[in-house]
């Protein structure tokens, strides 16, 4: 698979244990249902849990990389606002900005990019070998990722 844009070579497992240990319980225990998870842009945080979740209820990876490039879409006005809105501040501040930093040098990182999604699954198989493995060495007992299957399945 080729990479485009400005993707991380490593995931930072530290960060994405923490973000789905403790998403983990609420989705667990029914009485938190209907359940909300978001974050700012909906790509990061939430993107995640929302592709962990998919991949322990065996959602074909093509399908979870697509449900994650939707958020740029549906996004992509509030993208192109927070570009205008760095442009803003870029300008503002000039003097104590470093040469060479762009507003579109940020973009990434406003970005929904398909290698971000692509190589989280691939990680996820590659380092634990699959979404069980992962979410056991967080602390996600085979228990408790079943009581989250029944919880959105059944």
């Amino acid at each position: 698979m080729a990479r485009r844009g400005k993707v991380p070579p490593t995931i930072d497992t530290a960060s994405l244990a923490s973000v789905a240990g403790g998403t983990s319980a609420a989705v667990a225990d029914r009485t938190q249902y209907p359940l909300l998870f978001h974050c700012t842009q909906g790509k990061d945080r939430a993107g995640v849990i929302s592709a962990l979740v998919l991949m322990l209820l065996e959602v074909p990876d093509e399908v979870i990389v697509e449900d994650y490039m939707l958020t740029c879409e549906l996004t992509a006005s509030d993208i192109e606002a927070r570009m205008q809105g760095l442009e803003i501040g870029l300008e503002a501040f000039s003097e104590i900005v470093p040469s060479g930093v762009t507003a579109e040098g940020w973009r990434p990182m406003l970005s929904c990019l398909r290698d971000s999604m692509e190589n989280l699954i691939r990680h996820i198989e590659t380092a634990y070998g699959g979404i069980e493995g992962f979410l056991g060495s967080i602390g996600i007992t085979p228990e408790e990722q079943q009581t989250i299957r029944e919880n959105l399945l059944y």
